[in-house]
């Protein structure tokens, strides 16, 4: 594989997850001014329904990556292991976005603390997702069974 394409996926996938954390932070300092001035009153009584909600989307999300990773892992061939490698990076930190901007809006309109886990769990996965030439070449690894990328 051509050492200069693996790079530049590196770069793009890099930028893209941080994009992905910085609108989770931003988003998360937004809402904490707004919870800090009452610039939005609270609503605790949706907390009944938002926080389940939010953990429904949680899960969804989880089990939506796992099965989208069973499909971009399947048929893994050497011509298409940079885009499957890209693709499942970008679809795994767009499924982490959801419930962690989610869990932001249940706690802006509740107040509820327990909803700040699901940004701060979603930029872990974030973080996790993380990609690096390491990664890439376990990736590699699992696809032809050798390291060499």
């Amino acid at each position: 594989m051509d050492d200069l394409a693996i790079g530049r996926m590196m770069l793009t996938l890099r930028l893209v997850l941080l994009a992905i954390a910085a609108g989770i932070i931003v988003f998360g300092v937004v809402a904490a001014i707004l919870v800090s001035t009452d610039a939005v009153p609270a609503r605790p009584q949706l907390g009944a329904s938002l926080l389940p909600a939010l953990l429904v989307a949680a899960v969804l999300m989880i089990v939506v990556f796992t099965l989208v990773r069973r499909v971009l892992r399947a048929d893994l061939r050497p011509e298409n292991l940079l885009a499957r490698f890209q693709a499942l990076t970008i679809v795994g930190g767009a499924l982490a976005e959801l419930p962690a901007l989610f869990g932001v809006v249940v706690f802006l309109l509740t107040r509820q603390p327990v909803a700040l886990l699901a940004p701060v769990l979603g930029l872990g996965a974030l973080a996790l997702l993380f990609p690096s030439r390491d990664k890439f070449a376990r990736f590699v690894e699992s696809a032809t069974g050798s390291r060499d990328i």
